[in-house]
C-alpha cells in the first residue's frame, strides 16, 4: 500500500465522509489512487493516522 493509498483510505473511513477528490498526475497515478477504495483500515489504524494529523496540523476550523 502506498501512502497515498493509506491517506485515501483513512479519509474515506472518517464518519460522514462519503468520496476523496484526488489528483493525479498520470493514469498509473489515477490506477493507484483508485485502488484505495479497496483498501480497509482497522479502527485502530484510523484512530492513529487521526491522531497523528492532529498532533501535526493541530485541530483544523471548518468553515
Amino acid at each position: 500500500m502506498s501512502v497515498a493509498q493509506l491517506v485515501i483510505a483513512a479519509t474515506l473511513q472518517q464518519p460522514g465522509i462519503t468520496y476523496a477528490l484526488c489528483g493525479a498526475r498520470n493514469s498509473a497515478q489515477a490506477i493507484e489512487n483508485a485502488a484505495a477504495g479497496t483498501v480497509v483500515l482497522t479502527q485502530e489504524e484510523v484512530k492513529f493516522i487521526d491522531a497523528k494529523s492532529h498532533e501535526f496540523f493541530g485541530e483544523l476550523e471548518l468553515a
